[in-house]
């Protein structure tokens, strides 16, 4: 096999990680490590690695990933292959239950990501860590993390993921009571999905902030905010009262 053939194999790759083919999958894991033998350059070594980590997770094969995920980290130290071997180690981990070793390799990521000044792989690691923390109602936890993510989010102008952080600690306050601190942020929230088209945080915006006027007995409000809903098909329609 030449350089041109493992070339193709690589483009193979791509396709099927797209495609979410695992059939293909489980013969092109075959077929890269067939040619792993005859790449000399360790670089190279580790791409090819790579990519059939993520084929295994394809398949869902989380134990077997982990392994070259952590034969990235001992064999590559350059920051890309570092970072992208901490992040879904963190991964595997979580999916394998082994939480805590999770949570560890994911402060690992979020540490290297801000060293290297990667404002886009902190943001993802600290939204990782956050629904951690949120997932176990550590709400303090969490929102230390989500206030991290909107840091980051801001400096790569991710609306998106400041508004879904917005909403996160909305639900903290309102789990907390804490009702119109609440609703200004799930007001920011939906403002912030507006102006990126997210539908689905527009939706979930809204129907919080709805939640909480009822629960104030502000029904003016509430029945305001049902009335803009139909207009989610048109988001800069939405009003907010």
């Amino acid at each position: 096999m030449n350089v041109e053939e493992i070339n193709v194999l690589l483009d193979r790759v791509e396709t099927v990680l797209r495609s979410q083919n695992k059939i293909e999958a489980e013969f092109l894991i075959k077929d890269l490590e067939a040619a792993l033998p005859l790449v000399k350059n360790q670089e190279a070594i580790n791409y090819i690695n790579n990519y059939i980590a993520q084929l295994l997770i394809l398949l869902k094969k989380d134990a077997e990933a982990l392994c070259y995920f952590e034969a990235l980290i001992a064999q590559d130290k350059s920051y890309k292959y570092n970072y992208t071997g901490f992040l879904e180690k963190a991964l595997c981990l979580m999916r394998l239950g082994s939480k805590s070793e999770g949570l560890s390799a994911f402060f690992d990521t979020f540490s290297l990501a801000k060293k290297n000044d990667d404002y886009e792989g902190a943001a993802k690691a600290a939204r990782f860590i956050s629904i951690y923390f949120y997932e176990l109602q550590d709400y303090e936890q969490a929102l230390s993390y989500l206030n991290e993510v909107i840091h980051y989010a801001k400096k790569i102008y991710n609306k998106s993921l400041e508004s879904e952080s917005l909403y996160r600690i909305g639900c903290i306050h309102l789990f907390n009571e804490k009702y119109y601190i609440a609703i200004d942020c799930f007001r920011e929230a939906e403002d912030l999905a507006v102006d990126c088209r997210d539908l689905f945080l527009i939706y979930q915006a809204a129907v919080k902030r709805c939640f909480v006027y009822l629960k104030l007995e502000k029904t003016n409000q509430a029945h305001e905010i049902i009335r803009n809903l139909v207009h989610l098909n048109e988001p800069h329609k939405i009003d907010k009262p």
